[in-house]
């Protein structure tokens, strides 16, 4: 029994189209004529013909049939032998039957290989327009489904009865379904079915939303998150009843980061909510700016120096720092101070450079740069704006004073 000639299997003819101006037109030459009879030549009027095409005769179909006549005989005698079939993905198949019922299988989809569109599937009754589907009744549009009856549209399904849609499904009877049966676009993991879009469910826990970027620690009943590094992009919020808190340890050294190490700049701030009210952005906040550590809070900064009592820690509020100054504590305590020259005279009115709500104390000191003349001034009248200074004597000497007043604003 020879084996296939290849040269009876190769139809080597390039079929093409005749093209020319125009494709319709002909020229009718009559040649005779009678009421009931027309007699005339019809000849082709294209104008430029840029391709005869391909003539077409009883010997180039003569020549088809007979080709085809031989490949049917000679696979027919190959039963039970080796064929090379060089446009199947294998370069030898095996017939252990008749070679005609095992290409109708392939074609009857019982063993599929290939789909009209270029999908692939293997399994009875399985189905792939443009992905992969394996498996007794698998199915894809354009995704990849494995199991028996899993079916995925441009999603991947694995497992027996898997679904989705755009998403994944994976496990036994996992299944991505809104309430009337719709595949629609998310993730589940394990038995269960997945109704909400876009979202990750394990079993039947759905434990994170990408509409709303939020993961949902509470139906997954995570006790433990063991991770050498957690990244967390973005801004994220954190609901949980976690009772007297959660603590960080670490047998060497703990720390908390906050801030970009990229070469970017930022202000990175911790805020703590206290009144409970949602339109109140922080009741007290630590904000880092440049080499700065700022500290905001409407009711103060207080320390307990482990003795059980709250003290306020008293910083600068305002300072003017010059001949007539002052400095303003956080409290509200004052000190101001000033100097001024006396030429002539026995009093001088001294005005403070920020009233008083309350004075506690003003004292004054004369000075004299060019004499050794002493004069005694004394302090005639005070109050919250200022104060009032005489001399027990009159004279013409340059001398002056400085003061320091001490209060509240």
């Amino acid at each position: 029994m020879s084996e296939i000639n290849q040269t009876d299997l190769n139809l080597n003819t390039d079929f093409t189209n005749r093209e020319s101006q125009f494709p319709n037109r002909r020229i009718i030459k009559i040649i005779s004529q009678t009421p009931n009879e027309i007699i005339a030549d019809i000849e082709r009027d294209e104008g430029n013909v840029s391709n005869n095409g391909t003539k077409i005769n009883a010997e180039q179909f003569q020549n088809i049939e007979t080709k085809l006549n031989n490949l049917q005989t000679q696979v027919t005698n190959k039963q039970g032998t080796l064929v090379e079939i060089n446009e199947l993905p294998q370069d030898y198949i095996e017939f252990e039957s008749d070679p005609q019922t095992q290409i109708n299988n392939i074609l009857n989809n019982v063993s599929k290989i290939k789909n009209s569109y270029g999908g692939f599937s293997a399994g009875q009754n399985s189905n792939a327009t443009y992905g992969v589907a394996v498996g007794n009744g698998a199915s894809s549009t354009s995704g990849v489904s494995i199991g028996g009856n899993a079916s995925a549209s441009n999603g991947v399904a694995v497992g027996v009865s898997a679904k989705t849609g755009d998403g994944f499904a994976g496990g036994y009877q996992a299944k991505t379904v809104n309430e009337n049966g719709v595949v629609i676009d998310a993730i589940q993991l394990g038995t269960g079915t997945n109704t909400q879009e876009k979202t990750l469910q394990v079993y039947n826990d759905n434990i994170y939303s990408a509409n709303t970027h939020t993961l949902n620690t509470s139906n997954a009943n995570i006790d433990n998150i063991n991770a050498q590094n957690l990244n967390l992009s973005g801004s994220f919020t954190a609901l949980s009843n976690i009772g007297g808190g959660f603590s960080i340890s670490d047998p060497l050294n703990v720390g908390i980061e906050l801030g970009r190490k990229d070469g970017q700049a930022g202000t990175p701030y911790i805020d703590f909510h206290t009144d409970g009210q949602s339109n109140n952005d922080f009741n007290a906040r630590l904000l880092a700016t440049g080499n700065e550590l700022n500290i905001t809070a409407s009711d103060g900064l207080k320390i307990n120096y482990n003795d059980g009592n709250l003290q306020e820690v008293i910083s600068i509020k305002d300072i003017q720092n010059n001949n007539n100054g002052y400095l303003i504590l956080q409290n509200g305590l004052i000190m101001q101070w000033g100097m001024f020259s006396h030429s002539s005279g026995q009093s001088e009115q001294v005005t403070f450079p920020k009233p008083f709500a309350s004075l506690y104390s003003v004292v004054a000191t004369w000075f004299n740069t060019s004499t050794d003349n002493t004069k005694e001034w004394n302090i005639r009248k005070y109050s919250n704006s200022g104060f009032k200074l005489r001399q027990n004597s009159n004279h013409s000497d340059t001398n002056g004073l400085f003061w320091l007043a001490i209060g509240i604003v």
